[in-house]
């Protein structure tokens, strides 16, 4: 197989998932990039790159791309790096939210809360500084490092994770690999890809105390914290529940009119 291009996520939320290629054997045999994970979407829509942890909501909205159905980035309840924090005691009042740009599924997600489960139709807008969006807007989408790492006080805080699950009873689904179908289309290519993810997660899982140590230090967070999110908010296999809730948080995306027509993940 080619020597193939990846883009990487800078989140702790991949890390797992990304070990060997970000520490290990694989570090130096991929030619690598990292960017934010909807970026990398982009990317791989152009051809610039072959394989990506791609946004769960993104695999609709491309064409060439083949969804890898092993792992992903997963909430089981609680997820704490995709929150909604406000001001408004009740999310009944919230009237104006401000939205990353760096995730689309976490958006998605957001939406399909509001509209469905709690009937609210607030004004959706992107902000670029997180600081400036603090003074701006009274609610606010915050995902990733951020969402572990800033000081929240004096807002509510809503985990998106939890507030999905206390609604559908079911795990979601933020990201998943996948890989373009021209690398993809010859199995022994798909099979060794397959391999080699299957690898890297098994080497970050062993490897959890490196990546603790690691990103305690760059994100100036304990040691436990990191630990506490790595194995009790996330989980990275997808089985058959996993895929029951990313199916239906594709057919809520459909019907509120998120995606245009939904692709099968089967």
């Amino acid at each position: 197989m080619k020597k193939i291009k990846i883009c990487l996520s800078p989140y702790l939320n991949a890390s797992i998932l990304q070990y060997d290629f970000l520490y290990g054997k694989l570090k130096d045999k991929f030619e690598t990039i990292v960017d934010f994970p909807c970026n990398c979407a982009e990317k791989m829509e152009r051809g610039k790159i072959d394989l990506a942890l791609i946004p769960s909501i993104e695999f609709q909205n491309l064409s060439s791309v083949k969804f890898i159905k092993k792992y992903g980035i997963i909430s089981q309840k609680n997820v704490e790096s995709v929150i909604l924090i406000s001001k408004s005691k009740k999310l009944s009042e919230i009237k104006k939210i401000g939205l990353t740009n760096q995730s689309r599924t976490s958006v998605a997600l957001l939406k399909i809360l509001c509209f469905e489960k709690y009937g609210i139709n607030p004004h959706f807008e992107v902000f670029d500084n997180l600081k400036n969006a603090l003074k701006t807007f009274d609610s606010i989408l915050i995902i990733g490092d951020d969402a572990l790492t800033q000081d929240f006080n004096g807002y509510k805080i809503y985990d998106l994770g939890r507030e999905w699950y206390n609604w559908q009873n079911l795990p979601f689904v933020f990201a998943f690999w996948g890989v373009r179908n021209n690398i993809s289309k010859e199995e022994d290519n798909f099979k060794e890809i397959e391999e080699i993810l299957s690898e890297s997660y098994k080497n970050g899982m062993e490897n959890m105390e490196k990546i603790v140590e690691i990103y305690s230090e760059k994100l100036n967070l304990k040691r436990e914290r990191i630990k506490r999110y790595l194995t009790d908010s996330l989980t990275f296999e997808l089985g058959k529940m996993e895929l029951e809730g990313l199916k239906l948080f594709y057919q809520l995306c459909y019907k509120n009119k998120i995606i245009g027509e939904i692709k099968s993940i089967t």
